[in-house]
């Protein structure tokens, strides 16, 4: 999913490259993230949103697996994930 910001030649470490997603998922841009312009957008916005609430610094705020699984199939609604790097305001997933 990192392919357009790969070719733009930043070299971001790892939580840089956590905060560009999470920029691009807040302004709305998740076009930024996916290599093949005609990909669901839908589909890239679950994927983000699911993989930011799984990268957060507090594993406390983590999803469990099943609650990942429901999250997937479409059983439960993924909630709009904290900043990556922000411990300051956690929110958990109900």
């Amino acid at each position: 999913m990192l392919q357009k910001e790969c070719q733009n030649g930043c070299s971001r470490g790892e939580s840089s490259s956590c905060l560009w997603v999470y920029d691009c998922f807040l302004d709305g841009e998740l076009d930024q993230l996916v290599e093949d312009e005609d990909a669901e957008k839908s589909k890239a916005e679950k994927m983000t949103k699911l993989g930011l609430w799984c990268i957060q610094e507090e594993p406390s705020v983590h999803p469990s697996m099943k609650k990942v699984c429901l999250m997937l199939e479409g059983t439960i609604e993924i909630p709009p994930p904290p900043n990556p790097t922000s411990s300051v305001s956690i929110v958990q997933i109900n």
